[in-house]
């Protein structure tokens, strides 16, 4: 299914009634693009791009390693309006964990916006987003969500 949104195509994936991808890059074809569960993402993807604060959409299945799903998981976490760092993310799920790992793991986030990778910035800029015009929609996302980064590129 292909969604249009203020920043282009976005395409989606549905699997058992659940997203496993979403994407503004990468073609997507769905064998049921009339079930429930897309109707309900095209309503939460109007809401986003309105500037409201939708809630966590949770029918998501994203695929990728326990690690991954860790960093995703702890994405889908920081509230609306918000950011984190790579290295928060990093301490969160060890002292040893390096904030570069994390940036992997967002890297091949699967499902755009639901989980929202947009929301983690590097220490010392706003870091990296994935594609074609990445830092543009990096920031128009959080622009959108009200989110200002400051000159250092911390919230």
């Amino acid at each position: 299914m292909t969604f249009k949104t203020p920043l282009g195509k976005l395409y989606a994936t549905i699997e058992d009634g659940k997203i496993t991808t979403l994407s503004f890059w990468r073609e997507a074809k769905s064998d049921n693009e009339k079930s429930q569960t897309l109707s309900e993402l095209k309503l939460w993807l109007s809401d986003y791009f309105a500037g409201k604060n939708p809630k966590p959409f949770k029918k998501i299945a994203p695929a990728g390693t326990p690690f991954q799903q860790q960093v995703w998981r702890l994405a889908t976490q920081i509230p609306y309006g918000s950011t984190a760092t790579y290295g928060d993310i990093a301490k969160f799920i060890s002292d040893n964990m390096s904030s570069q790992a994390v940036g992997q793991a967002l890297k091949r986030n699967p499902i755009a916006l639901l989980i929202p990778c947009h929301r983690v910035i590097a220490a010392t800029a706003l870091g990296g987003y994935y594609g074609k015009d990445s830092a543009d929609i990096k920031q128009f996302l959080l622009k959108l969500e009200k989110e200002r980064p400051s000159s250092s590129g911390q919230a």
